[in-house]
């Protein structure tokens, strides 16, 4: 039977990025930002509205994520309201325009686990298909900064698991990709919006990486099959052709993804887009002539995502 760390995995779909937030985690370590409003939605941290529809609004509670010891974080309170008041925003993906963070609504209130969370209004105002990501920080002194990253996807519900895209290549890795050979690649024609198709959730109406693994067990299949995390779209296993199944093997390691295109001047040289650090495998817009690897890592340490990651490859 499948161990399932669902905590693990739920952070992952949460925090995907946050390489300032995240270090070689020890027990008490703060590891990150998050809603605590929103903390086991099918994407968590990720807030969805219809392109058609006119927006959202969400009230935000941010607290601190603390690693408890065993790979399992925590929610935890800022120490102060002061410190709850401290925290700033900067936008990952300029030009998107999708999100807007009220800071004029900033409150700071009681946390049950003790200390404060940051109460602020936010809102998605639709203005363009894809995810805008945007990055609450807190900065208790000159030397430490914590971070999580917070995506306003608008998507059209009229148009849900869409969309087509040309010239896919995939590789997946139990490690790091650097020093090992691949679990399985291939190279696809085409990737459909609709290869990761789930009636539960809100689909995306553009082709996603998860999309590219569920193309991958379509023939002629490079994977025989993959598993999500009950209730998530986040990938727990995947089963090669031999009949060997992949997984995390403890609630510190998860599935780690990058995105590759071509360099337009280097013939087979891949530039890494920087936004598939920060933005969640089924949020990303795919595009053509992508490059995707998915790899098994530790997800606490994020000094070591540029070694799985390299800019240039």
């Amino acid at each position: 039977m499948k161990k399932m760390f669902m905590t693990a995995v739920m952070v992952l779909a949460l925090c995907v990025g946050s390489q300032a937030a995240f270090a070689a985690a020890v027990s008490g370590d703060i590891v990150g930002l998050w809603d605590v409003n929103a903390p086991s939605q099918i994407r968590p941290n990720t807030y969805t509205d219809d392109i058609n529809g006119g927006g959202g609004s969400y009230v935000m509670n941010i607290g601190l994520l603390v690693d408890d010891g065993s790979c399992t974080p925590v929610p935890a309170g800022f120490p102060t309201e002061k410190d709850a008041l401290s925290v700033t925003w900067s936008q990952n993906t300029p030009g998107m325009g999708n999100g807007y963070i009220d800071t004029d609504t900033y409150t700071a209130i009681p946390a049950p686990v003790g200390g404060y969370y940051l109460s602020v209004d936010a809102y998605n105002i639709v203005q363009n298909l894809g995810p805008d990501s945007w990055r609450a920080t807190y900065a208790p002194s000159a030397t430490e900064a914590y971070s999580g990253d917070f995506s306003f996807v608008a998507t059209d519900y009229s148009a849900q698991d869409t969309g087509q895209v040309s010239d896919i290549r995939i590789e997946f890795y139990n490690g790091n990709p650097t020093t090992i050979a691949p679990i399985a690649a291939g190279i696809f024609g085409s990737v459909s919006g609709g290869d990761d198709y789930n009636t539960a959730d809100i689909g995306r109406s553009w082709p996603t990486p998860l999309d590219s693994v569920a193309h991958s067990t379509l023939p002629p299949n490079i994977i025989t099959t993959y598993d999500k995390t009950p209730y998530t779209q986040t990938l727990w296993d995947i089963e090669d052709l031999n009949g060997v199944t992949y997984a995390p093997e403890d609630e510190c390691e998860a599935w780690l993804y990058a995105v590759y295109y071509p360099d337009p001047d280097i013939k087979g040289k891949y530039n890494r887009d920087p936004i598939s650090e920060i933005v969640g495998y089924d949020d990303y817009v795919l595009e053509e002539g992508a490059l995707v690897i998915f790899a098994i890592g530790d997800y606490y340490d994020w000094k070591e995502y540029p070694s799985y990651f390299p800019d240039v490859i």
